[in-house]
Formats: C-alpha cells, sequence, structure tokens
C-alpha cells in the first residue's frame, strides 16, 4: 500500500509538470523524487491553474470583451501589474489598477525599508523603538511624558524602554530642575555614539538599496513622492 500511495503523487505531478524536473524517464520519476516534493509542484501547478481560471472568470472577460473599460492601461502596462493586482480586477473590476499598483508598490517598499532599517539597528545592538527615543533625545533633554507624547508610547511602554536604555548608559536620568517629582532624560556620550554608529552603517545600506536608481530618477521620484504626500494630507484633512 505504502509503494501505491507514493506512486499517485508522482504520477500526478509527472503529469501536470513535465518540465519542472528535467526530462526524467517513468522509472528514474518512481525511485528519485521525494513523494512530497511531486505534491508540492502539483500544488503549485493547481494553484496557477487556479490563478488563470480566475483571471479568465466573467468579470474579467468582461472586461476583456469591453476594451475601453481597460483604465487606460496599455497592453504592456497590463502586462506589468502584479499578479495579485489582476487577480484582484477579475474579482472587484472597481478597482483602479493604476491606484492599487501605487499602494501596493509602496507599501512592499515600506515593508523592505523597514526590515533592512531594524538589521542595521539590531548590529549596532537598538531596537527601532529604542532608537526614536535615542533620536528624541538627540534634541536635547526631554521629560518623561514629552517623550510619551511625541512618541505616542504609553506611560508604562516607554519606562520599559527607558530603564533598558539606562542600564546599558545609553541615556541618564535627572531631577527636572523645573518640577522636583519630575525626572528629565538626557542622552548619554555613549548613547550618541550608539546613535552615530547606526547612521553610519544605515546611511550606507540605504544607498546601496537604490543603487538601481540614477540621480534623476531619484530627484523624479522624490518630487513624486512629496506631492503623493500632500495630497494625502489635504484628503485626510477635509
Amino acid at each position: 500500500m505504502p509503494g501505491r500511495v507514493d506512486a499517485l503523487p508522482r504520477r500526478l505531478a509527472r503529469k501536470f509538470v513535465r518540465a519542472d524536473l528535467g526530462q526524467l524517464d517513468e522509472e528514474s520519476w518512481m525511485h528519485e523524487v521525494p513523494p512530497l516534493l511531486c505534491i508540492q509542484l502539483l500544488y503549485q501547478k493547481l494553484y496557477l491553474k487556479l490563478f488563470d481560471a480566475q483571471l479568465n472568470s466573467l468579470p474579467m472577460a468582461r472586461a476583456k470583451k469591453e476594451g475601453p473599460t481597460d483604465r487606460g492601461l496599455t497592453p504592456e502596462e497590463q502586462a506589468q501589474l502584479d499578479p495579485h493586482v489582476r487577480l484582484a480586477l477579475a474579482t472587484w473590476p472597481q478597482i483602479d489598477p493604476a491606484v492599487e499598483g501605487i499602494v501596493t508598490r509602496i507599501a512592499k517598499a515600506s515593508r523592505q525599508l523597514d526590515a533592512e532599517m531594524r538589521a542595521s539597528l539590531a548590529h549596532v545592538g537598538l531596537t527601532k523603538e529604542e532608537f526614536k527615543v535615542l533620536m528624541e533625545l538627540h534634541a536635547g533633554p526631554q521629560t518623561h511624558g514629552a517623550l510619551c507624547r511625541h512618541l505616542e508610547v504609553s506611560t508604562g511602554a516607554m519606562t520599559n524602554r527607558l530603564d533598558k536604555l539606562e542600564r546599558e548608559r545609553l541615556v541618564s536620568r535627572s531631577q527636572d530642575p523645573s518640577d522636583r517629582r519630575g525626572v528629565l532624560l538626557t542622552l548619554t556620550q555613549a548613547g550618541a555614539d550608539r546613535l552615530d554608529a547606526y547612521i553610519d552603517r544605515g546611511a550606507h545600506r540605504e544607498r546601496e538599496l537604490l543603487e538601481g536608481l540614477s540621480a534623476g530618477d531619484k530627484r523624479r521620484l522624490n518630487e513624486l513622492l512629496t506631492k503623493l504626500v500632500d495630497s494625502l494630507e489635504y484628503e485626510l484633512d477635509r
């Protein structure tokens, strides 16, 4: 029985994924390809078939027939759409592919840049949350309450961060001269040095990540992103 069970996924995978593992003969498939890999390949192939079927579903078919409702996209632009955007359009034709593409790519870029930032911070022994505290204190001493307000963090969470930073001698606590019951937080020299270490590493990594853009590309991208932020702020403040 085990042999029959193992043979099933191999035969199915060979049927649907003939080109994925080269030109193996039937006997080689039966002995050299692990059953779990066959199942994985089969699922991948079936997923692609399901994806194609959804793209050719009624909404997408209707959109293809109507022609002018392609929202002004050229065939080349349609081919550049992310797979999930194409699938979303097939289900919800009211989605604007240009807008969805912008939102998707900005979100993806943000996640990737954030991950690289956290990796650079970890290299110098900081978290992103701790980095924000050090940046706030880099401008000058602040009270506990001011830090909480500026960083929109609860008193308890801020206390935990400051306790750790103080143990590492990156910040210091002292009495607030304007309030005997208050505490003033100050960035120490060790904290400033740690901040500089991250800035050096992070700036270098950011330049590496954007090497694919020319100086003109960066200038135009900055102009467009500035325009986008202004537009968002205007709409959100209405």
